[in-house]
Order: C-alpha cells, then sequence, then structure tokens
C-alpha cells in the first residue's frame, strides 16, 4: 500500500496547489460556519441541530462562489446554475458524512454538547475529503 505522504508527493504542483486553496476556501467557509451555529445556540438559544443546518446552508453558498473563482476558475464547463446545484448535490454527500459525525461526536461526550464547534471541527476534517474529491470531479470539472 502506497503511504499517504508519497501519495501527495505524486500529485502534480498543479493539483497541490488547488487542493490547499480549496482548504483555504474550506477554513473559511468553516469559519462562517462556527461562527454562525455559535451564535445561532449561544446567543438566540436555536436547537443544536436545527442551527446546524441554518449555518451549513450560509457556508455552503459563500464557499461555492469562492470556489468558482479562486480554486477552480478554469472550471466553467456548467452555467452557474447548473454548477450551484451540482455543488449542493456533492456538499450533501460531504455533509452526510460531515453531520453523522458531528451527531456522533455529540453522542459520545457532554464534553461535544457544551462545545458543538468542537464537533464540528471533527466533522469539517473529514467531510473535506469528501468535498474536494466531488468538486474536483463532478463540480468543476
Amino acid at each position: 500500500m502506497v503511504s499517504k505522504h508519497v501519495q501527495y508527493m505524486m500529485m502534480s504542483k498543479s493539483t497541490r496547489d488547488q487542493f490547499w486553496r480549496f482548504v483555504l476556501v474550506g477554513g473559511i467557509g468553516f469559519m462562517i460556519d462556527a461562527s454562525i451555529l455559535f451564535f445561532l445556540t449561544a446567543k438566540w438559544n436555536i436547537g443544536l441541530y436545527l442551527a446546524r443546518v441554518i449555518s451549513f446552508g450560509i457556508a455552503v453558498s459563500i464557499t461555492w462562489l469562492a470556489q468558482r473563482f479562486f480554486v477552480f476558475p478554469t472550471g466553467r464547463r456548467f452555467p452557474s446554475r447548473e454548477q450551484f446545484l451540482r455543488h449542493l448535490v456533492v456538499q450533501s454527500g460531504g455533509v452526510a458524512v460531515n453531520f453523522t459525525v458531528y451527531v456522533g461526536m455529540l453522542a459520545l461526550h457532554p464534553f461535544f454538547v457544551t462545545f458543538p464547534v468542537a464537533a464540528l471541527a471533527c466533522g469539517s476534517l473529514i467531510g473535506l475529503i469528501v468535498n474536494y474529491y466531488g468538486a474536483r470531479k463532478a463540480v468543476f470539472a
């Protein structure tokens, strides 16, 4: 089996650069998601699950724009509306993984109920992989 380090080194420089731009945009999306989640749960007392759906919806819309113009600027094979819908489908797969991890972390330990952003971080890291490959292969191909 080829190690993760070797696989990373076998990527072309442009693919590595694209991946790190994707990570940057994802980090910004995470900060938006986390900030909204915190605000909705701590300030407005909205439930953890509904707040997560709202925060995700806002963050995914912003990250699509950033990915379209910054990460995959040449990936314009589809019209904007179709591309956005494809992005939502791919993100739905990533968010299914993300939400599953989020809910699992909330059930795992009271720490995550007190600090739901920590559960969000765990879900986001795993969802990153699903989202990157989906965006690269199905949305911005």
